[in-house]
């Protein structure tokens, strides 16, 4: 087991990306894009970029506001994924610090829960700001508290079966945690105008039990929660089925997410 599979969704399994439209998007990707079209401020004729695209959930979202947009993603699973979902979006493939468009090439950049798993964040956010138009604007959303909710969960059935290396990597997610952190990062990139919220989404997991094998399934450790014993498997799944059952509603484990939101004008 390595840390960098726990960050790298280049090296996402060809099965995850699906699990991940399926499973994820709904619960909770949906509801942040919201947030993060009107942060943005997209509009018809909007030239965006949405940066660690994914399958294209928040991509659709902004084609939907009237914007021309375009995806970039690392891992080409999930850009198969996007494009068989998305219509009039260009998908490439490529990485965030080093972003294949000329200058001032966009007047929105988006980036939904990428900016965390990049090696070289702030490489990244001066490329956002160097395809940015003058005056425009660069959202950013990242996960930022790993003891909400069935997510806390799973981190502390793996840390009970499988170890700390295991839980660190569910927290893998959650690694920008402070305003500061982004606020940092954008001023040092040369935007202006920075502003870093706190925005709580409710997300709603369909089905709730078998929570931890179908999130983990979606995502880059799922290689190794695979590889690990059948038996330690079934513990993780049944510690989490027995500790979330005060989360369900219904058939859906239901809890918040808090995210940072963060906007800024290159």
């Amino acid at each position: 087991m390595s840390d960098r599979s726990a960050l790298d969704w280049g090296a996402t399994p060809e099965d995850a990306p699906r699990a991940y439209q399926e499973y994820l998007v709904p619960a909770m990707f949906s509801a942040l894009a919201d947030v993060v079209v009107e942060a943005s401020g997209t509009g018809s004729g909007s030239r965006v970029l949405d940066v660690a695209c994914g399958t294209g959930a928040l991509s659709r979202r902004l084609a939907q506001a009237g914007a021309s947009v375009t995806g970039i993603d690392l891992a080409p699973p999930m850009l198969v994924v996007a494009r068989e979902l998305s219509e009039g979006i260009a998908f490439i493939e490529g990485s965030a610090d080093a972003l294949p468009f000329p200058d001032d090439s966009f007047d929105v950049v988006t980036c939904q829960q990428g900016l965390q798993f990049f090696p070289d964040r702030a490489a990244a956010v001066g490329e956002m700001r160097r395809v940015l138009a003058p005056g425009g604007r660069v959202v950013i959303a990242c996960w930022c508290d790993h003891t909400q909710g069935g997510i806390f969960l799973i981190e502390q059935a793996l840390r009970r079966h499988m170890g700390e290396e295991a839980a660190a990597m569910s927290r893998a997610p959650f690694a920008i945690d402070r305003e500061s952190v982004l606020e940092e990062l954008l001023i040092g990139a040369g935007f202006g105008e920075v502003e870093v919220r706190r925005e709580t989404i409710t997300a709603r997991f369909v089905p709730g039990l078998g929570f931890a094998g179908r999130f983990i399934a979606a995502q880059p450790m799922a290689t190794e929660f695979a590889a690990a014993p059948p038996e330690v498997r079934a513990a993780v799944e049944g510690d989490v089925d027995a500790a979330i059952q005060p989360m369900l509603d219904g058939d859906a484990a239901v809890f918040p997410m808090p995210s940072l939101v963060a906007s800024a004008v290159a």
